[in-house]
């Protein structure tokens, strides 16, 4: 159990278990929380918590107009009706099963971008665990500059501030490992099997039936048109983007790891329809946002902190085992130029190696990748 900070105070939960919370509403809602459904009288929450009836009321009052699913029954009490699916910091902290991620946390409900909030933050004093959580960004970004699709209500727009990797390494052993966490946390949560593609993406796979193409051209090794060819096709549901922050000349550089899920859209922009999607589409169920996002942070903080126990090793192999691009014969265009290739090895910081068609191998920092199916021919 964590040590108590100044303000806090710890409960005992029926099962003998302690929770921290951190602020007398929080321990109101964990209350509620935990007997969801249950109706209670202000009498009862105000002397199991020691608060007044009237302290009691005005911070039931603040719990509805945050989004609690709060309901009043004038003989019987208040109860929590349901768990709010928007961004609710009450709820992301009840239970969540971290000792330093999302501790402190800041909720927005619009942002341009939740990486510069949180770098904002640092300059302000921030620590290593502090969380950024959006419900909209209006200028989410990727790689290179790239805007990140950020609707409303219906994704996970997050960033964590990490500490810096010594000695000015490559912040890429951090995406690989977030990477893995949040493949993990979706399929624990939802039941979806998520691929990881070099260099930063969360990608579900599925098989269709490709029309018009059969077999292979005996002279140019290309399919040629013909009977419908099985085919896998990745569509993107998330993404990574970690940047190092330097926070002054009397403090250490801090890494601030952004990601977004696409939870529960249901439509792109034409121009990502054909690549993009959402763990709504891929399951055809609805995902509370709150739920997933505590799963997600249970399993970023474990590989987190067993990486800095000297186990990063261990994190690398489990995390590869989830890559859709080892082993597959891939395109990747960088500035330089493109090459074409198996996909051999994705090393601790994060570069790919790549064997070329005559043997050469190549190791690459970043780029644009696709996973290429049998017979696809590459233009020059």
């Amino acid at each position: 159990m964590r040590k108590l900070h100044r303000g806090e105070r710890s409960c005992m939960l029926p099962d003998g278990s302690d929770r921290v919370s951190s602020t007398p509403k929080q321990q109101l809602f964990d209350a509620l929380r935990l007997r969801l459904g249950d109706y209670l009288q202000v009498e009862e929450l105000s002397s199991d918590l020691e608060l007044s009836g009237g302290l009691t009321r005005g911070l039931l009052d603040e719990l509805s107009a945050d989004g609690a699913e709060l309901e009043h029954h004038p003989g019987l009490g208040y109860r929590l009706g349901g768990i709010a699916d928007q961004l609710l910091q009450a709820e992301i902290h009840y239970e969540l099963e971290t000792q330093t991620l999302g501790r402190d946390l800041v909720v927005r409900e619009r942002v341009e971008s939740t990486n510069d909030v949180a770098g904002e933050l640092v300059e302000a004093g921030a620590g290593e665990g502090t969380l950024v959580v959006a419900d909209v960004q209006s200028a989410g970004r990727g790689r290179r500059g790239r805007a990140w699709f950020s609707p409303p209500g219906a994704g996970l727009w997050c960033s964590l501030v990490l500490a810096a990797p010594p000695d000015g390494l490559d912040p890429g052993f951090l995406t690989l490992l977030l990477g893995g966490a949040i493949a993990r946390a979706i399929r624990l949560h939802c039941g979806l099997r998520v691929r990881l593609k070099w260099p930063n993406d969360l990608v579900a796979s599925r098989r269709v039936e490709v029309a018009g193409l059969s077999g292979l051209s005996g002279d140019s090794g290309c399919r040629e048109e013909g009977a419908a060819n099985p085919a896998v096709v990745e569509r993107k549901l998330g993404g990574i983007l970690c940047e190092l922050h330097s926070a002054g000349r009397d403090r250490q550089p801090v890494l601030i790891a952004g990601f977004g899920i696409d939870v529960n859209l249901t439509a792109f922009p034409v121009e990502l329809a054909a690549t993009a999607t959402s763990i709504l589409l891929e399951t055809g169920e609805r995902t509370n946002r709150c739920l997933l996002l505590k799963e997600v942070l249970r399993e970023i903080e474990r590989d987190y902190l067993c990486a800095a126990a000297g186990g990063g090793n261990l994190i690398l192999q489990q995390t590869l085992k989830l890559s859709s691009t080892l082993g597959r014969r891939v395109l990747v265009r960088t500035e330089a130029g493109q090459l074409v290739g198996v996909a051999e090895e994705i090393r601790p910081d994060g570069s790919l190696v790549l064997a070329d068609d005559g043997g050469e191998r190549h190791t690459v920092r970043t780029g644009d990748l696709v996973n290429l199916q049998e017979g696809d021919c590459v233009a020059s």
